[in-house]
Parts: structure tokens; C-alpha cells; sequence
């Protein structure tokens, strides 16, 4: 089928001609798209028959992130396909993201902790500082510090990082990088 590659795969879906079938598919989205919600179209390949002949097509549908989707959500999509029961599991991964890293502890579904660098001029990390800071969920974050700081010592802002698959907010960790 011109459709395949070498690999036997459609549109990175694996492919075979079987009585049922399950593939799975990474979704990559952002931090913000996976707290706020977000539509997807997804595409599938779907065996149609004309004239005798069977050929692959490509079909859409729209999957619906819903809000606080967590790292490693699992979608089951039941996709119809003539006579073959075909399922499609959509995971939810992030994308890397310009501000925040994932904490080392969140790669699971479990955890939701944050840590984000901050430049830090050395006046600032002996007298304190104060700015502003636009979390994952888009609300802004104060952050103050009066005094000397340890840059070895991470600064905990308690519930502001991600969440996890109970919907509870990790934790959001300043690193400090003195300059």
C-alpha cells in the first residue's frame, strides 16, 4: 500500500490487517495546553473498500484535552473500522518548555513538582530581591525574598507546579543562578 512505510506503519501508527487492534501514539503538548484544555485532531488510518479493492485512507477526529490533563493520561479512542475492532491509546507527554523543567521526581503520573532557573545578580542574592513570574496555569506568582539567599538551596513555592493524576498541584522550585 502506498500509504505504509517500510516499517509497515500509517501516519505512525503501526498497521496490521488483523480482527482487532490496539496502537499507541505519544501526543506531545505543552504545559499550559495540558493545564488549561485543548481540541486535537487526530488522524488514523481507516481500510475502505472500492470496487473490490481495499485501500487506506486517513480519517480525523477531534480529542478533547480536558483541563489539568497530567502527565501520562491515557485516552482510549474506539475507532470504527468496518468489521476490525481498532483502539487507539493516545498518551499525554509534555514538550520541552522554554521556562520550566520537570522536576526530577515528576516523570511519573504521580509527581508534579516544577523548577524553573532564575539569573541572579550577586547584590540581589545578598540584600533580597522581588519580580514577577507567569505560572503554567497563567496566573502571576510574587516572588520576594528579603536577605541573603543559599543559591545551593532551592526556593519552594508550595502548589504552583503541575499537576498530577489526583488533580493536586506539585510544587514549583527556584534555582538560583547567580551571575
Amino acid at each position: 500500500n502506498i500509504f505504509r512505510d517500510n516499517n509497515n506503519n500509517f501516519n505512525g501508527f503501526p498497521f496490521e490487517d488483523s480482527e482487532s487492534k490496539e496502537t499507541e501514539q505519544i501526543l506531545k503538548l505543552g504545559l499550559e495546553e495540558m493545564y488549561t484544555g485543548s481540541t486535537h485532531k487526530i488522524q488514523y488510518p481507516k481500510p475502505v473498500t472500492i470496487d473490490g479493492e481495499t485501500v487506506t485512507t486517513l480519517e480525523t477526529i477531534d480529542l478533547v484535552i480536558p483541563p489539568k490533563c497530567y502527565i501520562g493520561k491515557k485516552f482510549r479512542l474506539n475507532i470504527p473500522d468496518g468489521e476490525v475492532k481498532h483502539t487507539v491509546i493516545i498518551v499525554i507527554q509534555p514538550k520541552k518548555h522554554k521556562i520550566f523543567k520537570l522536576a526530577q521526581n515528576s516523570l511519573a503520573a504521580e509527581n508534579a513538582d516544577l523548577e524553573i532557573t532564575v539569573p541572579l545578580s550577586l547584590k540581589d542574592s545578598l540584600v533580597g530581591f522581588s519580580f514577577k513570574l507567569n505560572g503554567v496555569d497563567g496566573e502571576q506568582i510574587d516572588i520576594q525574598q528579603d536577605g541573603v539567599i543559599d543559591p545551593r538551596k532551592p526556593y519552594r513555592i508550595t502548589g504552583k507546579g503541575f499537576v498530577n493524576k489526583h488533580t493536586i498541584r506539585g510544587d514549583l522550585y527556584l534555582k538560583f543562578d547567580i551571575k
